[in-house]
């Protein structure tokens, strides 16, 4: 069965937006030990969130397939987070980018994985988080008025 999840990046050293460009210029996103990645498989979807404080802050930006889940067999330091040890190489196909980003605040109300609307931030706190179908669906489907 296919699960969905939202990748989100925060501004560390570069901005969140430019380590979005070169994870996807890539094909693959990493993440660390405490991050959330145990039901990552082949197939799954993802979305693209932007945290922090830059451009297209609080945006989803883009979708991708992953396609494999690989743990590194040599230590590996993330350049755009260079305190952290790579834990999971996640390799990506499908990728697109969105033709606009998607401000979070313009569709919070639709979205069913954001329980607490007041304080939606910590609803992408971890790097990834795992989301309904639905909830995905609208995002990749949303268009603007």
């Amino acid at each position: 069965m296919k699960n969905f999840f939202c990748f989100v990046t925060s501004d560390s050293n570069k901005t969140a937006y430019d380590i979005l460009l070169k994870r996807i210029k890539d094909n693959q996103w990493v993440t660390y030990e405490k991050t959330q990645h145990s039901l990552l498989k082949k197939e799954d979807e993802i979305i693209f969130y932007i945290a922090g404080k830059n451009i297209y802050k609080q945006s989803f930006l883009g979708r991708a397939q992953i396609e494999n889940v690989e743990k590194p067999h040599e230590v590996i330091i993330d350049p755009d987070n260079p305190e952290k040890e790579v834990f999971m190489v996640i390799r990506l196909k499908k990728i697109i980018i969105f033709k606009n980003p998607i401000s979070v605040k313009e569709i919070i109300n639709n979205l069913d994985f954001i329980k607490n609307k007041k304080n939606w931030g910590m609803f992408f706190h971890g790097g990834i988080r795992e989301i309904e179908k639905k909830d995905f669906d609208f995002i990749v489907n949303y268009n603007p008025k």
